[in-house]
C-alpha cells in the first residue's frame, strides 16, 4: 500500500450490485449465492468505515495514511491517486476502469494538477463524525440486506 487520496460517491457499489441482479435473473447465481454477496458488501462496507475512521489503510505488512473525499457531483465517479517514492502515479475510476501507472514526471504532475482542481467538488469524509456517519448511512442504505426468497 502506499498513501493516497480517494474520491467515494454512495454510488460506489452500484455497477457491483447490477452485475450481482444480472447473474441472479440469467441464472449465472442463486438466491443464497446472491443474498450472501449483499452480506459480503456489507462487510466491505464497515472495512471501508474503519479506513475513514481512522485515516489509515492497513495491510499485514504496513499502515498508510489515506484521505477519503465524497464526490457529491452527481456522476458516481470514484478515484484513487497515489504517488509512491519511485514517482509512479496510479488512477483508477471504479465506474469506467482506468488504472495509470508510470513513471512519467509531467503526466504524473499533469494529473495531480487535474485531481486537486475537483477537490472544491467534494467533501473530506474525515471532516467530522457526522459527515463520516452520514455518508456511511447513505451507502450502506443502497445496498439491500438479503433478497427476498422467492
Amino acid at each position: 500500500s502506499i498513501p493516497s487520496e480517494e474520491v467515494w460517491s454512495v454510488s460506489l457499489f452500484d455497477n457491483t450490485i447490477l452485475q450481482m441482479e444480472d447473474a441472479l435473473d440469467t441464472g449465472g447465481i442463486d438466491q443464497a449465492m446472491f443474498n450472501q454477496l449483499l452480506l459480503e458488501l456489507h462487510k466491505v462496507i464497515e472495512i471501508l468505515y474503519e479506513i475513514v475512521r481512522t485515516g489509515h489503510k492497513r495491510t499485514e505488512n504496513s499502515e498508510v495514511k489515506i484521505k477519503v473525499y465524497e464526490n457529491r457531483v452527481p456522476s458516481g465517479l470514484n478515484l484513487i491517486l497515489g504517488k509512491s517514492a519511485g514517482h509512479q502515479f496510479q488512477y483508477f475510476d471504479m465506474g469506467y476502469p482506468d488504472f495509470i501507472r508510470d513513471t512519467d514526471t509531467a503526466l504524473i504532475e499533469d494529473r495531480i494538477q487535474r485531481f486537486h482542481l475537483m477537490q472544491p467538488h467534494w467533501n473530506l469524509l474525515s471532516e467530522s463524525h457526522r459527515t463520516i456517519f452520514h455518508f456511511f448511512q447513505r451507502l450502506r442504505s443502497r445496498i439491500p440486506r438479503s433478497l427476498p426468497e422467492q
